[in-house]
């Protein structure tokens, strides 16, 4: 009450709209000012210190009325956007709780169904090795169980029940035996599944063979020699290494002389042995023929180099069991230690 009263008691200036300690009464209106505030007004005269005379022009007098009417709109507006302010983040503040809460509500529903599913599936696992009969009776054994420990186990009396709601520590004293039963019979179950599953396994009464674990053998690189023979040595001499290539996309009316004179003709050539075959395949598709090249291998390098073939010449190494399985059933490629020779079967 004393506060109220304070507050009746507090008069506000009429142009600044402060609390006033010291004012100025106007005498018509009977408005207070600060003495600051008058000097700031046009039109008025002081009577004396504590009253003021009347403007001499209606028309001062009007725009002093105007600003205090238009002072106290600007108040008005001022606390009604701070409580609409207020109001919309308090909305907005609501709105999140509550979709927290069903993000937390639907979470608590997923998790009930996965216990549900779980349930069920133990409930099958475990009847799946019982007999129809046997079945029916443990599970009415069980659930008569239950029932008696529910009424018996924990001396619970129906007339206790509203105690225990309303007291939060008889909720906490019934939790543990019950808990302690659930596991019970999930041990149950789970040892009653074990002793279905341990005879249907058979051991392997014959004899066990060990077996000693080997090593992957390990392929050894064929080396080269590398000694100049003599004119005394020539008795102990090997082939040349050759080096065989694909030559394919070649038009119809290119020969095998051809394309020989255009390896020789090519610089540094001149006296290298090459020699070219004209291949045959069962399935040839369009007119544009293949050739086998050989040349020295250590010419090599130089035959895979894009610039020393015409252009759209197909260049590759050459597979010779590859062609052994395209070529026709009529003729065959063999080796002989000097030379390549395409020969015919003879039935």
């Amino acid at each position: 009450m004393a506060e109220s009263k304070k507050i009746e008691l507090e008069t506000l200036c009429r142009y600044c709209r402060r609390t006033e300690v010291k004012s100025v009464k106007y005498e018509k209106c009977e408005s207070t000012y600060h003495p600051s505030c008058i000097t700031r007004l046009k039109g008025v005269k002081s009577n004396s210190e504590s009253n003021l005379i009347c403007c001499e022009s209606s028309k001062d007098n009007d725009e002093v009325l105007k600003y205090c009417v238009n002072n106290d709109v600007y108040n008005i507006q001022t606390e009604a956007k701070n409580t609409i302010t207020t109001e919309s983040s308090k909305i907005d503040l609501m709105i999140e709780i509550i979709q927290e809460l069903e993000h937390r509500n639907q979470v608590l529903i997923e998790n009930n169904q996965l216990l549900k599913f779980k349930i069920s599936v133990l409930e099958r696992n475990v009847c799946e090795g019982i007999p129809e009969s046997e079945g029916r009776q443990n599970h009415s054994e069980k659930t008569y169980e239950q029932m008696e420990y529910a009424i018996t186990g924990n001396d619970v009396n129906v007339n206790d029940q509203p105690n225990r709601i309303r007291n939060p520590l008889g909720n906490t004293e019934t939790d543990d035996p019950k808990r302690t039963r659930n596991k019970e019979i999930n041990d149950e179950a789970s040892n009653f599944t074990n002793k279905i599953i341990k005879p249907t396994i058979v051991e392997n009464e014959g004899k066990w063979n060990t077996i000693q674990r080997r090593n992957p053998r390990k392929l050894q690189q064929t080396l080269l020699g590398t000694c100049k023979v003599t004119n005394r040595d020539k008795n102990f001499s090997v082939q040349e290494k050759e080096a065989w290539f694909f030559i394919s996309r070649v038009k119809e009316h290119v020969t095998e002389n051809s394309i020989e004179n255009y390896i020789k003709h090519k610089p540094g050539f001149e006296k290298v042995s090459v020699e070219v075959k004209e291949l045959l395949f069962e399935e040839k598709k369009g007119k544009l023929k293949s050739f086998l090249v050989k040349v020295p291998f250590e010419r090599k390098d130089e035959l895979y180099i894009p610039s020393f073939w015409p252009e759209n010449v197909g260049i590759g190494r050459f597979n010779l069991q590859l062609y052994k399985n395209k070529c026709p059933n009529n003729t065959f490629l063999y080796i002989t230690n000097s030379k390549t020779i395409f020969a015919h079967k003879t039935e």
